[in-house]
């Protein structure tokens, strides 16, 4: 089945420049980066802090002006002349951005409606707080709401015009494991219901796995991979071997030492991180050792395990 880019971002680049005239420095917060974006799809962009994840969403929505390569929006290369006439159909989101305190929610939707669908106010706003049920929110001030239901206003705000692409910058920052649940939920409501095409940047591996169609892996402003979220878990080709020992915990010990493996102990527990080929030999192992256990547990890495991998490494 054919698919249907409706972003795509070519060599993208952007180059900071700081220091007077005669002692400039130059930062390179984003090198080549290219991508795309099919209608419908769910894409994370993933990388350590630094990596360049708020530089090319900044550049994607019009702050910040490229030092090099293009954006084009739904086969439209975009330029400042343009870039008006594109931005009527992207929303932006942040858990950072908060709207007007004192402000009701009606108030705050009303003034989104005002600027982007004055024709219809009154049928747009009712439009999202029926598809949101804001009904019992309405009337409260925003300053006063809860984070959960700060985050759900951010993005309910958005389909006052109902945009084609939604880009969400830490979703779920600083919510409870509640909250943060309920976000990803209606988020994925939200591309079922509309066909909305989604970026998402996020620190919370259980949310990218959770939501990702694909993720774009960044490091030190380059692109290092783009796959989906298990593929790349899938990249680590090791495991985590947790044992429960009965006997010889110290011949255990001393086999792991002298194999260099990583391992941690709590009580009689062991988890040792080994590489998958290498299991059955080592529980071959301790056979003749004559370690014994009582339990045990083989858990394949996550992308948590492959995030931390790369910002880890040089």
């Amino acid at each position: 089945m054919a698919t249907t880019k409706i972003l795509e971002v070519q060599n993208l680049s952007k180059t900071f420049t700081s220091g007077w005239w005669w002692r400039k420095r130059h930062y390179a917060a984003v090198q080549q980066v290219s991508f795309d974006l099919q209608a419908g799809e769910i894409l994370g962009i993933l990388g350590p802090n630094g990596a360049g994840k708020t530089t090319i969403i900044n550049m994607l929505i019009g702050i910040t002006i490229p030092s090099a390569g293009e954006i084009k929006y739904f086969g439209q290369v975009v330029t400042q002349k343009n870039f008006h006439e594109v931005l009527r159909k992207i929303a932006y989101s942040s858990t950072y951005y908060k709207l007007p305190s004192k402000l009701t929610v009606y108030e705050n939707l009303k003034f989104y409606a005002l600027m982007y669908a004055p024709e219809r106010v009154t049928a747009a706003i009712d439009n999202v707080v029926e598809k949101f049920n804001l009904q019992l929110l309405l009337h409260k001030q925003f300053g006063t709401l809860s984070a959960g239901q700060m985050s759900r206003v951010l993005i309910a705000k958005n389909f006052i015009y109902n945009p084609e692409i939604m880009l969400l910058d830490e979703p779920t920052a600083a919510l409870d494991p509640k909250s943060a649940r309920e976000i990803r939920q209606e988020i994925m409501q939200i591309r079922e219901r509309f066909n909305t095409a989604i970026i998402i940047t996020s620190h919370n591996m259980i949310e990218v796995t959770e939501l990702c169609d694909r993720v774009v892996v960044l490091k030190n402003g380059a692109v290092l991979e783009i796959d989906t979220p298990e593929l790349l878990a899938k990249r680590l080709n090791m495991a985590y071997l947790n044992l429960w020992i009965s006997k010889n915990a110290d011949q255990l010990e001393q086999l792991l030492a002298q194999k260099n493996l990583i391992y941690t102990k709590v009580g009689h527990e062991f988890e040792i991180k080994i590489a998958e080929q290498n299991l059955a030999s080592f529980l071959a192992e301790l056979h003749v050792y004559k370690i014994e256990f009582i339990d045990i547990a083989i858990t394949k890495p996550n992308l948590e395990d492959y995030f931390i991998q790369i910002a880890e490494s040089k």
